[in-house]
């Protein structure tokens, strides 16, 4: 029953893709929706006044963002896929970091610069990571369906 599961969840997602990409005109606009939601979430966690609703927050996204990189690494050509591996790691350092898991946490003091930090990190990974332009495609339609 799991794999079963498991196939008909993969092949729900890659209808979805594929209907999402018959959609889309282009790249960049999809790329500016992600940039856009994750600006969004940047401020977001900067105006909450609490520490911990602040850290949930980002504890969200850094999880989705892990999920949707994986979710995509299995979708994606091997080369491609072994193309994100660099940029799952560094999102699941900082969500490790976050939450203290392995590392010291980072304190309430510090989470909008952390906020920052990470929104750095994302918005330069198209520089470090190289994947072809229909990976590209997939990977920010995941992301935007996760982190919706």
């Amino acid at each position: 029953m799991k794999t079963f599961f498991s196939i008909s969840t993969r092949m729900l997602l890659m209808v979805f893709v594929g209907v999402a990409m018959l959609r889309t005109a282009n790249a960049s606009s999809l790329d500016d929706h992600f940039k856009a939601y994750l600006n969004n979430t940047i401020q977001t966690v900067k105006q909450t006044p609490d520490p911990d609703a602040k850290r949930k927050i980002l504890e969200n996204y850094l999880a989705r963002m892990d999920q949707g990189i994986g979710m995509a690494r299995q979708i994606l050509s091997e080369k491609d896929g072994r193309a994100l591996v660099p940029f799952q790691s560094k999102m699941r350092a900082d969500l490790a970091a976050l939450t203290g898991n392995g590392s010291q946490q980072i304190p309430n003091t510090e989470l909008n610069h952390f906020a920052d930090y990470v929104q750095q990190d994302v918005e330069q990974a198209d520089e470090v990571v190289y994947i072809g332009g229909g990976g590209f495609l997939i990977l920010l339609l995941i992301l935007i369906l996760l982190l919706r």
